[in-house]
């Protein structure tokens, strides 16, 4: 089933145009951000996302087609497209999204859970710094503090948390020991909504 779910994705990837949503802006960037990020080419995940008390589980698919261009198609296994959501630039698309999901509070911060691992680009740290955990790099937005941790200075991302008014608003936690996590667990801490990602391999399914 997940193998007619993983061809139904990539012919729905390919026959689809998209419809601007908003204009999320990024920052600039410093010398890591390229190596930073998990380098996502065409990477699926099996997903469970508990928003609210809703259930939605399904087939991820992470697949970057150009430089500055990520798309997210998350559906199930009759064929259900969730969402689809692209990352291009300095821009923010929504292609399709059911109408549970489709208010924009929901869309919002699934765009901005999903922006802080997938964007080629992270905004301009205000501090890097080396502790026993690994690098961290410190952003201040808005009223925010966006803290991102990897492994070596520039490459092996393995959390980013997010707090506001000295209190934890969001985390994000990379496992595995390859650039591209083997799963993720994106954990909200004001409010019940939590997304946990594994790796799924369409070729050689477990």
């Amino acid at each position: 089933m997940k193998c007619l779910l993983y061809i139904s994705l990539l012919l729905f990837l390919s026959g689809c145009k998209t419809a601007s949503y908003s204009d999320f802006q990024t920052e600039a960037h410093d010398d890591c951000n390229a190596s930073l990020r998990p380098p996502f080419s065409k990477t699926f995940y099996t997903a469970h996302i508990d928003i609210e008390g809703r259930q939605l589980s399904g087939l991820l698919m992470i697949k970057t087609t150009s430089e500055d261009t990520t798309h997210l198609v998350f559906s199930n296994e009759m064929g259900v497209t969730y969402f689809y959501f692209v990352f291009k630039g300095n821009y923010f698309r929504v292609v399709r999204c059911i109408k549970q999901l489709n208010r924009k509070v929901i869309i919002n911060q699934l765009r901005k859970d999903f922006s802080l691992i997938v964007l080629p680009v992270i905004p301009q740290p205000d501090s890097i710094f080396q502790t026993a955990d690994g690098w961290k790099r410190t952003v201040h937005h808005s009223d925010e503090i966006i803290t991102f941790t990897s492994i070596e200075k520039c490459s092996r991302l393995i959390t980013v948390k997010v707090i506001s008014a000295n209190k934890p608003k969001l985390d994000i936690a990379l496992y595995g020991n390859q650039p591209v996590p083997d799963s993720l667990l994106i954990s909200h801490k004001t409010y019940a909504f939590d997304i946990f990602l594994r790796r799924y391999d369409p070729v050689n399914p477990e």
